[in-house]
């Protein structure tokens, strides 16, 4: 095994990982750890706390155009992160939860959510964002789980959150 650095300043290590794996796969082992500014090692990154940098722990059996592939996706990774104030809301249509979307890489994308709700209806919610966070407020009449994603969430987020209307 070797590690890359990769000089990125936020990173969603789930979503990281997976989309370096569709695309080498058997080549990536592992996306560890942040760089923090003082150049200490941090075991997990959030939005709130930039790195300066994360390893790729690549495989033994991984070429140069292997390692290069894996820096090009890390470079364009732009995560995002899903948080929820509530777990569990009343099936009445007016009692919401909030989600909140943290996208922290200057430049983020447009972030669109995909709401799948207890009917079996999904619908899609683009998100406003100032200064890279936005939030969403989630209602529902009828009782049953909601699951809240990230739409088109390759190289971006792992997140699901799920809501019971109870």
């Amino acid at each position: 095994m070797h590690n890359l650095l990769a000089t990125i300043p936020f990173v969603h290590i789930g979503a990281l990982y997976q989309a370096i794996n569709a695309s080498i796969p058997t080549k990536i082992i592992g996306v560890t750890g942040g760089i923090l500014p003082t150049g200490a090692p941090q075991v997990w990154t959030d939005p709130n706390t930039p790195v300066t940098g994360i390893y790729l722990n690549m495989a033994d059996t991984a070429q140069p155009a292997d390692d290069a592939t894996a820096q090009n996706i890390a470079t364009a990774h732009d995560p995002i992160y899903l948080t929820v104030d509530r777990t569990s809301i009343p099936a009445d249509n007016s009692t919401p939860a909030t989600v909140t979307v943290r996208a922290p890489k200057s430049g983020a994308a447009a972030v669109t959510l995909s709401i799948a709700s207890p009917g079996g209806q999904t619908v899609t919610q683009l998100v406003t964002m100032v200064a890279g966070v936005g939030t969403v407020a989630i209602t529902s009449p009828i009782s049953g789980a909601i699951n809240v994603s990230v739409q088109n969430p390759s190289n971006r987020s792992t997140d699901t959150i799920t809501i019971q209307a109870v």
